[in-house]
């Protein structure tokens, strides 16, 4: 059971305290606080006066938000030296985090990534008492809306910043949770995002993604497997094409279909570049032979010295490779391909940021990643 305390309202103390004895706390499920409007809150309260004092527990070093940060910080913005309060008696941690909790995502003006980290943060307290029925009687809400919200929380770091923002609808993030490839997600939310889509608009899309990926084939239909299974996996490994989620290909009945995102400036002479590299990889590339040791003569030319790819084993091999880096694509491509493979001869003389990554660290990162898809390690 949840000790979330049940004192009535009468027993509740109210009282100004100073605003440097008060500390936000650790439980807030709200993480970003917008300067503008915390300004337009204090406009207000110093005209109108503070219509609701916060609410507070007691510490060792003075008092603990438990609802009220944003008027808090209004009044420190005013330069107010002390603050209306209202101080709970809550008996423990979790029951101080519960309260706040609880108080938090009871408000209308947390943005839906806030609200599910709120039932999510509660769920956990006591999954056995805070179940999703029990939250959703205290937020408002039904036991799917509660349980929607905390699975999209699963949802890639790109896509759940997007709805933080606003730029992305709950509902459409919803509806991306049926695709089950994290880059597959961000790049449909990019699409959305940029098409100003509906929700019925979305939907049709991912149906169509979802229907072209699963039909089922009639028997007498030639088996739709794409005969360069592994392209994708050597094109992400090619830092060269741009980061992941800016294209995708796919195969059905026969046909390769690309989708490419515009981030060309120029369109022309930037889809034209990329259409070259993608041609390059193509040419330079092979299917994947499923659980196959992967060398140089699969990848690049077969009068070249075998040199079957590595990846770093130690932690003295990934530092060295990790130093390797810093000076260029090159020389990792070279540590990992051997220095005569064609992926090699690609990236010469180009740097991480020709590549589409901002540093040597997430070059490589991206790199080692495309390597382990691309040998099914």
């Amino acid at each position: 059971m949840s000790d979330v305390p049940t004192a009535p309202e009468s027993a509740l103390v109210i009282q100004m305290i100073p605003l440097d004895q008060i500390r936000p706390s650790p439980h807030q499920v709200r993480k970003d606080f917008e300067e503008a409007g915390i300004r337009s809150l204090a406009e207000s309260i110093d005209k109108e006066g503070l219509i609701q004092p916060i609410t507070v527990r007691r510490v060792p070093d003075g008092f603990e938000l438990i609802a009220g940060e944003r008027r808090w910080r209004a009044a420190k913005l005013l330069a107010r030296e002390a603050i209306e309060s209202r101080i709970v008696d809550v008996p423990s941690e979790a029951a101080a985090s519960a309260k706040g909790l609880i108080e938090n995502v009871q408000r209308q003006d947390l943005n839906p990534v806030e609200e599910a980290e709120g039932f999510a943060a509660i769920n956990k307290l006591d999954p056995g008492y805070w179940t999703k029925e029990k939250i959703g009687q205290i937020a408002g809400k039904d036991r799917s809306f509660i349980s929607k919200s905390i699975s999209m929380l699963e949802l890639p770091k790109e896509v759940l910043d997007s709805v933080r923002q606003r730029t992305l609808a709950r509902e459409l993030a919803i509806e991306l949770m049926r695709i089950d490839n994290g880059n597959s997600q961000k790049f449909m939310a990019r699409k959305i995002i940029k098409g100003g889509w509906s929700l019925k608009q979305a939907r049709a899309a991912i149906d169509s993604k979802l229907a072209g990926k699963q039909a089922p084939k009639m028997a007498a239909e030639v088996a739709d497997v794409d005969p360069l299974a592994g392209l994708e996996s050597l094109a992400f490994s090619n830092g060269s094409l741009g980061p992941t989620g800016a294209w995708e290909i796919t195969y059905k009945s026969g046909r390769w279909l690309i989708s490419i995102e515009n981030r060309f400036d120029p369109p022309q002479e930037g889809l034209a570049d990329f259409l070259t590299k993608l041609a390059d990889a193509i040419r330079d590339g092979v299917p994947r032979k499923k659980n196959s040791a992967v060398s140089n003569t699969e990848l690049g030319d077969p009068k070249e010295s075998e040199h079957p790819i590595r990846l770093p084993k130690t932690a003295e091999e990934e530092a060295e490779l990790a130093r390797l880096a810093v000076s260029g694509p090159t020389a990792a491509y070279s540590w990992i391909y051997g220095p005569g493979n064609n992926l090699t001869r690609l990236v010469a003389g180009k740097t991480w940021q020709e590549l589409g990554c901002a540093d040597s660290k997430a070059g490589l990162a991206l790199l080692v990643a495309g390597v382990k898809n691309f040998i099914g390690d």
